[in-house]
């Protein structure tokens, strides 16, 4: 099978990115190239997530890190990684949350931890659409 990411995925990929470089560049391009290795395993194993059609159309989720959450969908011979949630470090209690981009990335941290722990969302608020 094909593995392919959705542009939110991408732009995922890229806030994670963007979130850890400033402390460490190095760091920050290797979590995410390690998060595009483990997504690999997908190719070979596609229903390896736990199914969660709560969460939309043929939604699946696969946990790895124990901060990142990776919600797919199997179509005929593709894997199409949809969102690629971070519930990684806070900010500092001195960082201005309200004008940095990680205000958004906040949603997406808590909706990680929710879509980890089981709890029901509907898809439009985690921005999955079929």
């Amino acid at each position: 099978m094909r593995l392919l990411y959705r542009l939110t995925a991408r732009e995922d990929l890229d806030s994670i990115y963007d979130v850890i470089a400033p402390d460490n560049p190095t760091r920050a391009l290797g979590f995410v190239e390690q998060i595009r290795a483990q997504c690999l395993i997908l190719r070979d194993f596609p229903e390896l997530g736990r199914e969660r059609t709560d969460l939309g159309s043929g939604i699946r989720i696969l946990p790895m890190f124990g901060r990142v959450v990776v919600a797919y969908r199997i179509l005929p011979g593709v894997v199409e990684v949809v969102r690629v949630f971070y519930g990684g470090p806070q900010p500092s209690p001195h960082f201005d949350f309200a004008n940095s981009p990680l205000n958004w990335l906040a949603c997406d941290m808590a909706l990680a931890k929710a879509v980890m722990t089981g709890a029901s969302l509907c898809s439009g608020m985690l921005g999955i659409s079929s």
